[in-house]
């Protein structure tokens, strides 16, 4: 990219770019949550703000929800596999 390109962009477009190893998608996230924390969790007000439709907002939600709940079963099965380790018996060669 070239320096003429980068003088024309926005400064929150480049703050945006320069987010470290973000992923546009955590960054969405992020500013959904923020919003939805100011608005008191109000979905269709926080939609008029991110300049969304409320159905659009409520997808982008239950995607993210089923992001968590992958997350929580990851974590699940490590904290299972965690215990079986923890609660197996150990046994010492006698060799």
């Amino acid at each position: 990219m070239d320096s003429t390109s980068e003088e024309i962009r926005p400064p929150e477009v480049s703050a945006a770019l320069h987010n470290g190893n973000r992923r546009l998608r955590d960054i969405e996230r992020a500013a959904i949550e923020h919003t939805l924390a100011q608005t008191g969790n109000n979905q269709s007000q926080a939609a008029r703000i991110l300049g969304i439709s409320r159905p659009t907002l409520l997808r982008k939600l239950k995607g993210y929800r089923v992001e968590d709940a992958v997350a929580r079963m990851h974590r699940s099965a490590q904290a299972a596999a965690d215990f079986d380790d923890r609660c197996s018996p150990r046994f010492n060669d006698p060799r």
